[in-house]
């Protein structure tokens, strides 16, 4: 079995280091580690190369999030491909181990995502957000569970997941999407008779707490993604619409639950500004690529 974990990175600094030591300490090491650094000006590459990295380098103007992934499963070969952000701190010693274990244990498997729990200055929101999308419960999802799961039967995360090679390749890997890489991959391996799991027992501190504008952004490139350019995911598991509501639902229960009912209003805010920006993001096509640029959270997209 070989094990190689790749992590896209641009000035990383002090958070970068502590994933690095997170590392060290897994009971399962990795046969390699591959940076794929996007024109980090701190000590990002240097840390890499103390840790005993592999660092390949590209132009910033050259990442995208599907595209750059791609890049690091043809630069490495390997039979699993652990693919982390350079935030993504492990929090267990076994978060490797039992990343793979699944894998190992049933072959029908093609992807393996790990839960990601808030950090200490994580807003009462972000905090409700990572327990509504990572609860304590793991779970394996196929085709079947879209008529349940609408929509979630896809849900993953390339913050912490790993992947089968073999079933990468069946689905042709990652394309150059302007985000959702490991959705579309997700959808694409559930279609082709692969199930995917989420592995409670191995978790990572990752959170941010996004402004109302960088949060805007964000669900104007989903709505790119799911409402424009990849509309069949949508058409074969359900739109993102009721999970919205089941979110309204979930979070106003969390903060009263929490006495934080004076946040209600911000949550109905947050969601709003999250339904605009996915609308307009789905109508892309009758937006200038000079708009389209401003309101999306990945520029280099459109530029490119």
């Amino acid at each position: 079995m070989h094990l190689a974990v790749v992590i896209p990175t641009i000035n990383g600094g002090e958070t970068f280091l502590k994933m690095l030591a997170g590392l060290r300490g897994q009971s399962l090491a990795p046969q390699t580690l591959l940076v794929i650094d996007s024109g980090s000006v701190d000590d990002t590459v240097p840390q890499a190369l103390a840790y005993g990295a592999q660092v390949h380098k590209i132009r910033a103007s050259e990442f995208n999030h599907g595209a750059t992934r791609e890049l690091g499963r043809h630069l490495v070969k390997a039979d699993y491909y652990l693919f982390m952000t350079q935030d993504a701190l492990p929090a267990h010693p076994q978060l490797l181990e039992n990343l793979v274990k699944p894998l190992i244990k049933r072959q029908d498997i093609g992807l393996v995502y790990g839960r990601q729990l808030p950090r200490s200055v994580a807003h009462p929101l972000e905090v409700w957000n990572r327990r509504f999308n990572y609860p304590v419960t793991s779970q394996l999802k196929r085709k079947a569970d879209r008529v349940h799961l609408g929509l979630k039967t896809v849900f993953c995360s390339n913050v912490c997941a790993v992947y089968r090679s073999s079933a990468l390749d069946a689905v042709g890997g990652f394309p150059p999407v302007i985000m959702c890489e490991d959705q579309y991959v997700a959808a694409r391996m559930i279609e082709a008779g692969y199930s995917i799991y989420y592995a409670a027992e191995a978790p990572v501190f990752h959170s941010h707490n996004y402004s109302m504008m960088e949060e805007f952004k964000r669900y104007f490139d989903a709505g790119v993604f799911f409402g424009s350019h990849e509309r069949w995911i949508v058409d074969h598991f359900g739109t993102p619409g009721s999970e919205g509501f089941l979110s309204f639902q979930e979070g106003r229960r969390y903060l009263i639950s929490s006495g934080k009912p004076h946040l209600i209003p911000y949550l109905m805010l947050r969601l709003l500004i999250k339904y605009v920006g996915y609308q307009l993001g789905s109508r892309e096509r009758f937006l200038s690529i000079s708009l389209k640029s401003r309101l999306s959270l990945h520029r280099n997209f459109w530029r490119n």
